[in-house]
């Protein structure tokens, strides 16, 4: 047990410091790099099979030097699909909000732009998913912004495979730590290239615990006290 604990806590440490330097790096970044990236990792996604062939997806609001998302959100509505976007009803919880047009949005919890409807839906529920990072790593795992959102929000569904992680590849890293609850997801995504996690000889199960999101969409009526 004792072990276990130093283990964790060695990666924890690992990964703050890891946070800094990528954080850093992230900023650094040109304006034109930005937008080359933007429009690359938009080309790649919205051509990708399980994208389009996704009913339903699952999808992150972009913001500040985080790969754009809101182009590609535009698409999928104006492709008919459902759409979906994170929203935190209170701290250390997240769920699924689906967004109905573009601009029905509001300001959520540390100043995040979330839907403004309240029908939810639960993870199995999402024909594709994309979710962001600080960095990637070709197997899958991915390095976020500390909070373990995603990590709770995805646990217990089995494995995350019509997903892709968002990241610029100048950001793309050869591996990361990863602990007991991370979870790893089906695709990288880059401006140049698309990263089936399957391929990694480094790919690893995924470990974790449902966060008790109940499955099934809800709408306002249901979701009321």
């Amino acid at each position: 047990m004792n072990e276990r604990r130093a283990g964790q806590a060695d990666t924890y440490f690992e990964k703050k410091k890891l946070r800094a330097g990528l954080a850093a790096l992230g900023r650094s970044l040109g304006a034109s790099y930005i937008a080359r990236s933007d429009e690359g990792i938009f080309r790649m996604i919205a051509s990708f099979g399980p994208f389009l062939e996704a009913d339903s997806i699952f999808c992150y609001l972009s913001r500040g030097t985080e790969p754009d998302t809101r182009k590609l959100i535009r698409l999928a509505l104006s492709l008919g699909k459902k759409v979906y976007c994170p929203a935190i009803p209170e701290k250390g919880r997240m769920t699924a909000v689906r967004l109905t047009a573009p601009d029905r949005l509001k300001t959520g919890m540390f100043g995040i732009d979330e839907p403004e409807g309240c029908e939810t839906a639960g993870p199995d529920e999402f024909g594709f998913s994309v979710v962001p990072c600080l960095s990637a790593a070709p197997d899958g795992t991915r390095l976020g912004y500390g909070g373990g959102y995603y990590d709770r929000f995805f646990a217990g569904t089995g494995p995350v495979l019509n997903a892709a992680v968002l990241c610029r590849e100048r950001l793309l890293s050869a591996e990361l730590p990863t602990g007991e609850y991370d979870v790893v997801f089906g695709n990288v995504i880059t401006e140049e290239r698309i990263i089936s996690a399957a391929d990694s000889p480094e790919r690893r199960p995924r470990a974790g615990t449902h966060n008790g999101e109940e499955k099934g969409s809800r709408d306002c009526t249901e979701n009321a006290p």
